[in-house]
């Protein structure tokens, strides 16, 4: 006897094989899905790392290194901040030696980055900072601070400040004559106290 398929029977089938086609699909997504997760997390985690050295890059210089010399307890090379003073400095070195002469020593002076501070003790010559004149030593022009900067012949408080200003603006100075570029500075000017300085 030939069995005949019904309307019936063959809408059955249909239907579990739709069914099996929906299951087989869940399988096949739900096992996906967390390795495309996976896979999407270490793609954000690269393209955070490699943000991140950017950023770095971006960032302002925050820190400055002094040499610390002379009259102070503990000697040597600091770490400190940009806008430091002296007194800073002083007190990262340990403070002052009771040998040393305080009233040669400017506490408010702001510091440069690679410069060399010197404490004299009692009954020795002034104090030095990185840059400061000593005999026929020329005052370098990349560390000198404002203060020592002041005290040239034919300079003044304000071009002392404006040469600071654009030294932070602009970086170091490549040689003396570059001071023409600062307003208020011209060959006349420039002349009384430029044999007083260097870039070395």
């Amino acid at each position: 006897m030939i069995y005949t398929w019904g309307r019936r029977e063959k809408i059955l089938i249909i239907l579990l094989l739709i069914v099996l086609a929906v299951f087989l699909c869940y399988l096949f997504f739900h096992k996906a899905e967390p390795e495309s997760k996976q896979a999407s997390f270490s793609a954000d985690e690269i393209e955070k790392r490699a943000v991140k050295p950017e950023a770095k890059i971006g960032q302002k210089i925050s820190a400055i290194m002094v040499d610390v010399k002379g009259e102070v307890n503990r000697p040597g090379v600091f770490q400190v901040s940009k806008d430091a003073r002296l007194y800073q400095v002083i007190e990262q070195a340990g403070g002052l030696k009771t040998t040393a002469d305080a009233r040669q020593v400017n506490l408010a002076a702001k510091i440069q980055d690679g410069m060399m501070i010197y404490i004299p003790r009692i009954g020795e010559q002034q104090a030095m900072l990185a840059g400061t004149l000593s005999g026929n030593e020329k005052l370098n022009l990349n560390q000198a601070t404002e203060e020592e900067l002041d005290q040239l012949d034919g300079l003044g408080p304000a071009k002392a400040k404006a040469i600071v200003r654009y030294r932070e603006e602009h970086g170091i100075f490549q040689s003396v004559d570059q001071l023409k570029e600062i307003p208020g500075i011209g060959e006349k000017t420039l002349a009384k106290f430029a044999d007083q300085l260097t870039v070395n």
